[in-house]
């Protein structure tokens, strides 16, 4: 999920990059509450999602390498989240 007001991480709640950290938890934990309740009602487990806010401009001059680097970003949460949470 994209969500480019508050450029404040990616990831999830406990990710955020040191910028407005306590605003980014309150915001993902608002979305917990509501992913929690879904995956419960479906019998499931709620393992998280991941936010990006750290979108590159479309005309930055290294969009390639940033968009790279998001790439990679959401691999490793893929990683921690789903894959090692089993």
């Amino acid at each position: 999920m994209n969500a480019g007001w508050l450029g404040g991480g990616q990831g999830n709640v406990g990710d955020g990059i040191g910028k407005l950290d306590a605003v980014w938890d309150k915001y993902l934990g608002a979305y917990k509450v509501v992913d929690d309740d879904t995956a419960g009602f479906w019998g499931a487990k709620n393992l998280g999602r991941f936010v990006n806010d750290q979108s590159p401009s479309n005309l930055n001059p290294q969009y390639q390498q940033k968009l790279q680097k998001l790439a990679s970003v959401l691999d490793a949460r893929l990683e921690r989240d789903f894959f090692r949470n089993k």
